[in-house]
């Protein structure tokens, strides 16, 4: 494992948004106002369709106020809600008198389609979302703005100075506005979280080598050391995820997809639906959505099978204990990014930890043994080994399983018992494998 890399939630914004803020200073609009040849009748235009901007602008503050009990979260928003509309009172409503504009004309205004479809688009998003997502929709426009003032007051010296437009330009670059724009960006990043990124140098041959989820041991203990509150780990094609949670323990994917199909039955959103499971997913999964009133599907082992039973029955969730988890509103097969960001929203949403939140899920120990016999369905049906595994599910009872399964390649059976103990487990398989031995079927154990 190689590679480790701090990465501050403000800094993926910008990466993100980089290669498209240069297309600005390009533009015709922006290069005529820097150069004092925009015509004067446009930036008019614009300044009035800026003010009824702003008016839904401070809407989106309202929105957000709306998603936090934090008393310091709202002084600090209805404390940047008043500022907005001060300076709109302060500058934005005299300049727009400098230049012409009666309050008739503002009052009889209405916004372009695409002032209009922006702001309508923000709101949506601050209202849909927590208070995170508000704010990043907010850093859009007011980092945007800086940016561009300030690169093109740059390139253009004579640009603060000129009648017309020289006070717009001021207005972005001062250090009035540096302090606020800075200010929402440290309360993104104290809201967001900070990304930590392990394994992540390869170099065409160390795929999987000492990190990812099938070697999640580093990842478990770089949470532990760092006091993170979760990691996750991906397989080379990042289809399957596993987590970490805050005490550096696995949370595999049976209780990824508990945690999950438990927050969407919570909101009202599960429905009649069922999480499909395969038969290998542990019987305390199946006891924690028992206890949740969830219903469940079993299907072979595979996420092609799974898949095939979500989409037959309608469910929205299913997967395997190996990390495989299909969310069918998203998508049709496995996908570890999506399952990530859904794992992390449960924990926002429900303002838990991850071990709280899987904690239901009791895992039964569990024995898996592959044995080698001379004819897979001789074996199982012979009467010795039916009457075996019937005398193991009635000594487990409630507490326990056993699962005879076969190889789809090889002439092997699969022995799997859960239940309280390990040393139940053992001593179960053990008792199924010793009869198949007597009964002429078992060549060896593997």
């Amino acid at each position: 494992m190689s590679g480790e890399n701090r990465v501050k939630l403000s800094e993926r914004i910008y990466e993100r948004a980089k290669a498209l803020w240069p297309r600005y200073l390009t533009h015709p609009f922006v290069t005529e106002m820097a150069d004092g040849t925009l015509p004067k009748e446009k930036f008019r235009y614009y300044m009035v369709q800026d003010y009824l901007y702003l008016r839904d602008y401070v809407k989106i503050f309202a929105a957000i106020l709306q998603k936090t009990d934090d008393f310091e979260q709202i002084r600090f928003l209805s404390g940047e809600m008043a500022n907005t509309i001060d300076e709109t009172f302060r500058t934005h409503l005299p300049y727009m008198k400098r230049l012409g504009v009666t309050e008739e004309e503002i009052a009889d205004a209405r916004p372009h389609i695409d002032n209009s479809a922006y702001s309508h688009y923000m709101l949506c998003e601050a209202q849909a979302g927590d208070v995170l997502t508000g704010l990043v929709t907010l850093l859009n426009c007011s980092w945007s703005y800086a940016y561009i003032a300030q690169e093109m007051a740059a390139r253009y010296p004579d640009a603060l100075q000129n009648e017309h437009y020289g006070a717009w330009f001021a207005g972005y670059v001062s250090e009035e506005y540096r302090q606020t724009n800075q200010a929402l960006i440290d309360r993104i990043d104290a809201l967001g979280a900070d990304t930590y990124v392990i394994g992540n140098e390869p170099d065409g041959t160390n795929i999987n080598r000492d990190c990812g989820s099938t070697h999640i041991e580093n990842l478990q203990k770089y949470v532990r050391l760092n006091r993170l509150d979760v990691g996750f780990a991906f397989d080379g094609d990042a289809d399957r995820c596993l987590a970490v949670d805050e005490n550096g323990s696995v949370v595999n994917g049976d209780k990824i997809l508990y945690v999950c199909a438990r927050n969407m039955q919570t909101e009202g959103r599960f429905g009649n639906s069922k999480v499909v499971t395969t038969v290998m997913s542990n019987l305390g999964l199946y006891k924690a959505l028992d206890e949740a009133g969830i219903g469940y599907e079993k299907t072979d082992v595979g996420d092609k099978y799974v898949a095939e039973n979500m989409r037959a029955n309608g469910h929205l969730i299913g997967g395997e204990q190996s990390g495989h988890i299909i969310f069918g509103k998203y998508a049709n097969t496995g996908d570890g990014l999506l399952t990530a960001i859904k794992l992390m929203q449960v924990m926002l949403d429900r303002k838990k930890t991850l071990s709280e939140l899987a904690a239901p899920v009791r895992e039964y120990p569990q024995q898996l043994t592959n044995v080698e016999v001379d004819d897979k369905d001789a074996t199982l049906s012979a009467p010795a080994v039916v009457a075996a595994v019937q005398t193991v599910t009635e000594r487990l009872g409630d507490e326990g399983r056993i699962l005879l399964r076969k190889s789809g390649t090889e002439p092997v059976l699969r022995v799997m018992v859960e239940a309280g103990t390990h040393e139940l487990c053992e001593e179960n398989v053990a008792y199924v494998i010793d009869v198949m031995r007597k009964s002429g079927h078992l060549i060896r154990v593997r």
